[in-house]
């Protein structure tokens, strides 16, 4: 039986008392905050696709992801992956206002009662 040699250290065990959020907030600060952008334009299905821009565009201006999928034949992880690597979520934050317009104009007047 091998046991743990192959690793450098103990794997990491939560305490009871440690609230899962702040586990996954320690992992997050962790996590290097920048993309190789360059494997990235390589890999991604994205940035290939004749009608990056078009996705771009309706993912900064609040189209739901599944019809970007739908639209234009990429996948939902693809979409995500791309906005996070070339920041098209902040992006999109800056343009929240066109995300409430189309809320908006999506939920239904309440029916009147007699």
């Amino acid at each position: 039986m091998r046991g743990l040699q192959g690793f450098r250290t103990a794997p990491p065990v939560a305490p009871m008392n440690v609230s899962y959020d702040s586990l996954r907030d320690q992992f997050m600060l962790q996590r290097p905050k920048t993309t190789n952008l360059r494997r990235h334009f390589h890999c991604c299905s994205v940035c290939g696709h004749p009608e990056r821009e078009r996705i771009e565009r309706d993912f900064r201006e609040w189209q739901r992801v599944e019809d970007i999928v739908r639209g234009f034949s990429v996948s939902r992880s693809a979409v995500y992956r791309h906005a996070h690597a070339t920041g098209l979520f902040r992006e999109r934050q800056r343009n929240i206002r066109n995300g409430l317009k189309r809320l908006c104009a999506e939920r239904k007047p309440p029916e009147s009662k007699p």
